[in-house]
C-alpha cells in the first residue's frame, strides 16, 4: 500500500511540473483533460482516479497515451507523445476532439463492414453515435 501511495504522489508532483510548465491554472488544466476540477484536484494532491481521467491527462499535456498509468507503475517521468524509448516510438495523440472522432468513425465503419458485410449505412451511422456518445459521458472525448 505505501508502495502505491508513494507511486501516486509521483504522479502527482509530474502532472502538477507539467502545469506549471505550461503556466495553466488547475481549472485550465482539468477542462484540458475534460475531467472536473475536484477530480483534477485529486490527481494532484495524490489520489488515484479512473483510467478515463489518466488518458485525459495524458492527452491534454501532450504526453505519450498511457503515460499517467506507467509512472503508477513506477516509470519514472513523463514520455512526451513522439519520442522513442527503446525502439518504441510514442504517437501523439489526435489533436482535437473533433479528428478523435473521425479517426473513431472511421474505425467503426471499417470494422463493421468486416464483420457485419450486410450492415446498412443507417445502422453503421447509429453504431457510430453511440460510441461517440458513450466515449463522451465516460470522459474519453470531449464534448463539443
Amino acid at each position: 500500500m505505501a508502495e502505491y501511495q508513494a507511486d501516486l504522489m509521483r504522479l502527482a508532483s509530474a502532472v502538477k511540473a507539467r502545469r506549471l510548465e505550461l503556466r495553466w491554472s488547475k481549472q485550465r488544466a482539468a477542462d484540458e483533460a475534460g475531467v472536473t476540477i475536484v477530480t483534477y484536484r485529486n490527481v494532484e494532491a495524490g489520489r488515484s482516479a479512473r483510467e478515463t481521467t489518466y488518458a485525459g491527462i495524458d492527452r491534454a499535456f501532450d504526453w505519450a497515451p498511457g503515460t499517467c498509468t506507467a509512472i503508477l507503475q513506477g516509470a519514472e517521468s513523463p514520455q512526451p507523445a513522439g519520442t522513442v524509448v527503446e525502439g518504441v516510438r510514442y504517437v501523439s495523440p489526435a489533436t482535437t476532439s473533433l479528428d478523435a472522432e473521425e479517426t473513431i468513425r472511421r474505425v467503426v465503419q471499417d470494422v463493421m463492414i468486416a464483420v457485419l458485410p450486410d450492415a446498412t449505412a443507417r445502422e453503421i451511422s447509429a453504431a457510430n453515435e453511440t460510441i461517440i456518445e458513450t466515449l463522451k459521458r465516460k470522459g474519453v472525448l470531449r464534448a463539443t
